[in-house]
């Protein structure tokens, strides 16, 4: 064998036609016979589909017969019942036409016994045989599509299935005992078909697509010889009789239907279920009749045809027993049916709808709730429109609802106004925030859910007030917010909490001066209006404590004192300041020093117990 003619050889082998859907269904298997399929789908009405005639009935039943059951026998290999029903597979079952290509069959059958009559062993018999055909009846050489057996006579043209039936179908009638290989696609890699010789213990690999391809194995590792492209992978293939060949041409008719623009589905699942009629294991057509329902119903589903995309995978569902993959798809598509029928405002039609897909699918929970459907919509409508359009959605829905599935609505609905506050407050417009909040407690004022958006809304509101516009904006906002509220008591706490926290990083920072101003201008939302000024003083006077400048903390305590005379955070801050200061040579048992220390203190506030009671054991200390 030249390079050349090998190369054309794997060629020929890689671009077959596919025989499985792209991505692989599952594999699968009828709970019906595969002649009930066809009559039950012509009963369902769902699309046009042709019945099995008489005489395909009869053939179809003899071959399901055989190949199912306990007494399952080999069938006949290449008598007329066999070639008749290969002729079938390809899409030839008129009596006449049958009886054409028979006629047809049998010369080329005497042809080829000539042609290889000089044959001394069945390897040349074979070899011989694979070019006899490839000069004449196969002359015209390899086309993708074409799967069928009649066409092969019609056209010289073939393909791997076709050439490996009729390969099949002449050697195994001159006597050769020939497997049928079935190796199924993969990822990058088409199905592909062909045919071993078996002689004696030993096994020829054939590639009927090629008249250079007996032994084709062999001759691939020759010197000189180079093949190119990705190729089949033989190992991975199953051997079958010449049915199972004949089912993989059915299978290829199925696929070329479900190719046509638009699809022949009804002729599709037809010819899938004369490739299960003849061989109930071929996993290529299993896997290409469940993809064929799976991308019909959601085919439909895209189009909006809901009716029919629900119908296609019931259908599906009850003659197929491995139904995962149409499974999830049935649930898809009756999700699309339900948003649809309710972001349409179909509210009562929805629900019926919702009650079909419960019964459908009842382990799903989402059919099991009628809110989730209305909550769906309404979250689309926010998502298209805005917030308003989204709960008039909500409050549409919500008066169709039974009472048991409205809660979870209105949970909705105040979430939703949740984070609409928030956005409201992600761009700055405090008020917008309180707006949509005041409406939603309007309707609900011990809504708990409300009330807290409400406090996150002060909290975040008096922050991004005071960064932005200052103390005044701060007051401002708070006193309407405690007109509008006026039973809320939270406002209060929060506005106590801004304004301390503001006046104390003031004073963390060193700003005591600013401090002061600020616990001057937040003096109303105090306990007192002298709290935050007590504070801002304390801090003041402990930052220069930590500093060890007694005289000057003393000074600040004083000052403090002075504009607050009953601030307590200042007494006891100055307090805690002598003590530390007085430590200082308590630690060195000067206690004249640490009585001169407290004496100091004393003259800020002579009334302190505290002061006067520690001078006192310094001054007993000092005596012994």
């Amino acid at each position: 064998m030249n390079r050349t003619s090998l190369s054309a050889l794997f060629a020929l082998a890689l671009f077959s036609a596919a025989a499985i859907a792209d991505p692989p269904a599952p594999k699968s298997v009828l709970s019906c016979s595969p002649i009930e399929l066809v009559d039950r789908l012509a009963k369902a009405k769902l699309v046009p589909v042709q019945p099995f005639t008489q005489s395909e009935r009869a053939a179809l039943e003899a071959a399901c017969a055989a190949r199912r059951g306990p007494k399952a026998k080999p069938l006949p290999q290449a008598d007329a019942t066999a070639v008749a029903a290969h002729l079938l597979a390809g899409g030839v079952s008129d009596p006449t036409d049958i009886a054409k290509y028979l006629k047809a069959f049998d010369a080329l059958v005497a042809e080829a016994a000539a042609a290889t009559r000089d044959a001394k062993t069945p390897r040349e018999k074979a070899d011989q045989l694979l070019r006899f055909l490839h000069k004449g009846v196969m002359a015209k050489g390899y086309v993708a599509e074409q799967s069928s057996l009649h066409t092969v006579f019609d056209s010289g043209t073939f393909n791997c299935v076709s050439s490996a039936e009729l390969y099949y179908l002449v050697g195994t009638r001159l006597g050769l005992e020939l497997k049928g290989i079935s190796i199924p696609a993969e990822w990058l890699v088409s199905g592909h078909a062909a045919v071993d010789l078996i002689d004696g213990k030993a096994r020829v690999q054939i590639e009927p697509t090629n008249a250079e391809g007996f032994e084709a194995d062999v001759k691939a590792k020759q010197p000189g010889v180079i093949s190119f492209g990705l190729k089949p992978d033989r190992t991975k293939g199953r051997d079958c009789d010449g049915y199972g060949l004949a089912s993989g041409a059915a299978s290829n008719m199925g696929v070329s239907a479900t190719k046509a623009d638009p699809p022949r589905r009804g002729e599709a699942v037809r010819w899938y279920a004369v490739a299960l009629a003849f061989d109930p294991t071929n996993p290529t057509a299993v896997s290409n009749l469940t993809a064929e329902f799976t991308n019909w119903g959601l085919a439909a589903g895209k189009k909006g045809d809901y009716e029919q995309a629900v119908a296609v995978y019931a259908f599906a569902l009850s003659v197929l027993t491995d139904g995962k993959p149409l499974r999830q798809n049935h649930a898809a598509v009756w999700s699309w049916y339900l948003d649809a029928e309710f972001e349409a405002g179909k509210y009562e039609q929805g629900l019926k709808v919702r009650a079909r897909a419960a019964k459908a699918i009842p382990d799903d929970r989402d059919f099991q709730n009628p809110a989730e459907w209305a909550t769906r919509a309404a979250e689309k409508a926010v998502d298209k429109v805005g917030w308003t359009a989204g709960l008039a959605v909500a409050d549409a829905a919500i008066k169709v609802l039974p009472e048991s599935a409205r809660p979870p609505l209105r949970d909705w609905k105040t979430g939703a106004r949740r984070r609409w506050s928030q956005n409201f407050l992600a761009k700055g417009d405090v008020d917008g925030s309180v707006k949509v909040l005041a409406d939603g407690l309007a309707a609900d004022p011990t809504n708990r859910e409300l009330n807290d958006g409400l406090a996150y809304h002060t909290q975040t509101a008096l922050g991004h007030l005071a960064e932005t516009k200052g103390v005044p904006a701060v007051l401002e906002h708070v006193v309407a917010l405690r007109k509008r509220f006026p039973e809320n008591k939270g406002i209060t706490m929060i506005a106590h909490s801004h304004a301390y926290r503001a006046v104390e990083r003031l004073s963390d920072a060193g700003k005591f001066d600013e401090s002061l101003k600020a616990a001057a201008a937040y003096k109303d939302f105090g306990a007192n209006p002298d709290e935050f000024t007590d504070w801002a003083y304390r801090w003041w006077g402990r930052a220069l404590a930590k500093d060890k400048k007694w005289d000057a903390a003393l000074a600040k305590f004083a000052e403090g004192l002075k504009a607050v005379p009953r601030g307590e955070h200042l007494r006891s801050g100055l307090e805690r300041t002598v003590d530390e200061w007085a430590d200082t040579a308590i630690g060195k048992k000067d206690w004249s020093a640490a009585v001169t220390m407290y004496d100091a203190g004393l003259k800020v506030v002579p009334d302190s117990g505290h002061l006067k009671h520690n001078r006192s054991v310094c001054e007993e200390r000092g005596k012994k």
